[in-house]
């Protein structure tokens, strides 16, 4: 699915770059205005102390952060951001993935290597639009914000708010993101005390759904109340022990 195909939060939509090396600054500038015309760059900044500035002072969108830069580094302005509240979206973009799993901590949207590749821009593109269009829901106090899974022999923190839906399977359940499967060992009863109870609902004994990530419902030929979720191959079935939830939305 192309990122124009998904609709964003408002017409005018604000980024900033903030790369110590101007030609990297440039080429990430032009890449963005080709791949996504409706974002406004209205600023590039050579370090990092600057940006934060910008983000504690105005409303912007989308922030793309080098991990290494003077003053402050891109990780310490996502950090800042968390820890502030600042709702801008964060990408951060490096030359060293060392940093992936610091990076999500902080509820970066996603994390790009450098040389850029404009294939995974355009998919760094879709995920941003498609957390824009989703409106934000307040978290209650020490719920999960990522999640540790296995991608071959690797860990990873996958951002929550990019899990479609848990499924349980026999000894394990499958994390559905918006484009990977995942098996973790946690039990769904053990996910509902750490999930966010306003965003995770449970829909069925084996499945809990992300709220921000069903696309559209509709009734069955059973009469049953089946959800579409961004993960488009994936589709939930709510029972009648939880389907009192929709009926008041």
């Amino acid at each position: 699915m192309q990122p124009s195909q998904y609709p964003t939060k408002s017409a005018m939509l604000t980024a900033i770059i903030a790369e110590d090396e101007h030609p990297l600054a440039k080429v990430l500038e032009k890449s963005l205005k080709t791949l996504w015309p409706e974002l406004t760059i209205t600023d590039i900044f050579p370090e990092g102390r600057s940006a934060q500035n910008a983000l504690m002072t105005n409303n912007i969108d989308i922030a793309f952060l080098d991990i290494s830069m003077p003053y402050q580094t891109g990780l310490e302005i996502a950090e800042y951001c968390a820890q502030h509240k600042i709702e801008t979206l964060i990408v951060l973009v490096t030359a060293y993935p060392n940093h992936a799993l610091d990076a999500f901590k902080f509820n970066v949207c996603d994390y790009l290597l450098k040389p850029l590749c404009k294939a995974r821009l355009a998919d760094t593109i879709t995920r941003l639009k498609m957390r824009l269009a989703t409106p934000s829901l307040p978290a209650t106090p020490e719920t999960l914000q990522c999640l540790p899974v296995q991608k071959g022999n690797h860990t990873q923190l996958l951002n929550i708010n990019d899990v479609c839906c848990f499924v349980s399977e026999q000894k394990y359940v499958k994390v559905i993101s918006l484009d990977n499967t995942f098996l973790i060992s946690k039990t769904l009863i053990e996910l509902e005390k750490e999930l966010d109870g306003q965003q995770f609902w449970r829909v069925h004994r084996n499945s809990i759904v992300n709220i921000k990530q069903i696309k559209y419902s509709k009734k069955t030929l059973t009469g049953r109340l089946e959800l579409t979720l961004s993960n488009p191959l994936e589709k939930l079935t709510v029972s009648r022990a939880h389907i009192h939830r929709f009926k008041t939305r």
